[in-house]
């Protein structure tokens, strides 16, 4: 006990917030307390949120089954905006974060328009932060996509949506505090 300034123990969780893992990846890091495992949820629910982010439930489904973790839940702040995290499922092995290039191009690649690249400080390293906006049902919407890096090694990168820029900044910040 007493050496919580050692490398080896893991982030704390901020209050409010759960830790959840991507088991492919190995990845873990909180996530607001009220947020739901999208995985878990029922076909219906599923397809509330697939009308909302304007996409057909089957092309959602695809998603979900895609990532390594899933989570989220409706915005507060309005709207039917949906904050969530998507982990995806294979890490990419480097030594450094990827370029802001590769990021725009999976931001452009889903329908967005990047906003502001940047490196940020985190448990392991450098992580990638590439910020970016998107009309969701004709609705401007906030995103993220950040490349987290792992104590084996490797880059994951996690994909965050938001209603607001602020919302994301705040969701990457915990992200960048607690992943390990």
């Amino acid at each position: 006990a007493g050496s919580s300034g050692s490398a080896s123990a893991p982030p704390s969780i901020p209050a409010g917030h759960q830790a959840i893992t991507a088991p492919t990846v190995g990845l873990t890091f909180a996530v607001p307390q009220d947020w739901q495992d999208l995985n878990a949820l029922t076909e219906d629910q599923k397809t509330l949120i697939a009308r909302v982010q304007g996409v057909d439930p089957s092309t959602f489904s695809q998603k979900l089954a895609s990532t390594d973790a899933f989570y989220g839940r409706f915005s507060q702040s309005g709207g039917l905006s949906f904050n969530s995290v998507a982990v995806a499922k294979e890490a990419e092995t480097s030594s450094t974060p990827p370029s802001q290039a590769s990021l725009d191009e999976i931001i452009t690649r889903q329908g967005g328009t990047p906003t502001g690249y940047s490196t940020k400080p985190s448990t392991y390293g450098q992580a990638a932060v590439d910020t970016s906006t998107a009309q969701v049902q004709g609705t401007q919407t906030a995103g993220a996509v950040i490349a987290v890096p792992t104590s084996s090694g490797t880059y994951v990168r996690i994909a965050v949506t938001a209603g607001s820029a602020e919302e994301v900044d705040t969701i990457v910040s915990t992200i960048l505090s607690t992943a390990h």
